[in-house]
């Protein structure tokens, strides 16, 4: 999906919780294979309309819940789907 997606505004709770789970629904529809690097944390904050803040926690709540690996020095690959 190249253009930029938007969260409604009929969500509640914090703007990082939206954003958090939209990406994990993508990667539930297939969005993206087990293994496969997830945008960077820049593109996050372009195509979510999000801070750089919000990116990194949604990063960061993703990797503490096991839906994300770390590599250090390289993106953040997926690991759990569905």
């Amino acid at each position: 999906m190249n253009e930029a997606c938007y969260i409604g505004s009929t969500t509640t709770g914090p703007r990082y919780m939206a954003v958090q789970h939209e990406i994990v629904n993508n990667l539930m529809q297939g969005e993206r294979i087990p293994g496969q690097a997830i945008p960077n944390e820049f593109r996050l904050v372009q195509r979510y309309r999000a801070s750089i803040g919000t990116s990194r926690k949604v990063i960061e709540g993703m990797v503490a819940a096991s839906i994300l690996i770390r590599h250090p020095g390289r993106d953040y690959t997926g690991r759990v789907y569905g």
